[in-house]
């Protein structure tokens, strides 16, 4: 059966995500980006890892891991693919800018918000074989840290300029930490509430400290800060949900957690279009009100289309 709760919190982060991509800004100068890039993707990531049931996920071949993922995330992800990259590709052609290496950029680095299905994919592709081959998953967690650390402190590291795909790498540490907490569950929510004043007392002073940091260059100890934080509140929020399971939950934000596929994939259509044009600039009160609307109005099209049409489902939602 389904959580509401982790349904809820998914969709306060999918919220998070649609006002992290309507505000203006550069994400290190603009406090309400900053403050949502802080937390929102370790968190959304570390969460879609603990949906991943790595019992069954090692029964699997891997003919039957690549036909479940297709159906549930691929197949959706290919329309939005094809529109966004078809857009730039054709707006690159008619400004005569279209070159075979920026073709072959846009076709293989997909557009903006839409790296993370690849990626998730690549993860669980990678899982599976780690599975397999049965190496510990504590094991693989701890060594991916590093990467994390250097992820946010990547100003200042030298390693990110080694390595391209930057997020498949250094998100890894986070997808790896809610696949081992769903592994090891009952051993960490011990340790959680014996120790969840000290884990709340070290998550709000990380918090005010990071914060405090908008604007300023990233540096080792803001890299910590953030690891320690986004650790932190995975620990906290994961057994927050699980201590709420039977609890009733906002319709909208459960609706928003239960579709967060779609809904991620699309809402930043307005957003390309209005830019595409230049309001963003032009009239940014313009900008602002039809992305705002425009969000909400997919939301309502998510809820009164869900189960409309196999073809909507398999195309838009994922479910076969």
């Amino acid at each position: 059966m389904r959580n509401p709760a982790f349904d809820s919190v998914r969709g306060w982060l999918i919220v998070s995500v649609i006002v992290g991509h309507i505000v203006l800004g550069s994400i290190h100068d603009q406090f309400v980006r900053y403050a949502i890039y802080a937390v929102h993707m370790p968190l959304f990531i570390a969460l879609t890892g603990y949906l991943i049931n790595t019992d069954k996920l090692r029964e699997f071949s891997v003919v039957q891991t690549v036909s479940r993922y297709t159906r549930r995330m691929f197949i959706p992800f290919l329309p939005a693919f094809l529109f966004f990259t078809g857009t730039l590709i054709v707006h690159a052609g008619i400004e005569g800018r279209l070159s075979l290496s920026m073709l072959l950029a846009y076709l293989s680095k997909p557009y903006y918000h839409l790296w993370f299905v690849p990626t998730l994919l690549i993860w669980v592709g990678a899982l599976l074989l780690v599975l397999k081959a049965r190496i510990p998953l504590i094991l693989l967690c701890v060594l991916s840290a590093p990467l994390a650390l250097a992820w946010a402190g990547a100003d200042g590291l030298p390693i990110t300029e080694i390595l391209l795909s930057k997020k498949l790498f250094f998100y890894s540490y986070f997808f790896l930490l809610g696949v081992v907490c769903r592994t090891y569950l009952d051993s960490w929510r011990k340790v959680v509430q014996q120790w969840q004043w000290l884990l709340v007392v070290t998550t709000v002073f990380c918090v005010g400290f990071y914060l405090s940091q908008c604007g300023m260059p990233r540096n080792v100890l803001t890299a910590v800060t953030w690891f320690v934080l986004n650790t932190t509140l995975v620990f906290l929020v994961l057994n927050w949900i699980l201590n709420n399971s039977q609890s009733k939950q906002a319709k909208s934000l459960t609706l928003m957690g239960r579709h967060s596929l779609p809904v991620y994939l699309w809402h930043v259509l307005p957003m390309f279009l209005l830019k595409g044009f230049g309001i963003h600039q032009t009239a940014p009160l313009l900008y602002y009100l039809i992305s705002i609307c425009s969000c909400v109005f997919l939301v309502y099209l998510v809820a009164k289309y869900e189960n409309h049409s196999k073809g909507l489902n398999r195309w838009f939602y994922g479910v076969s």
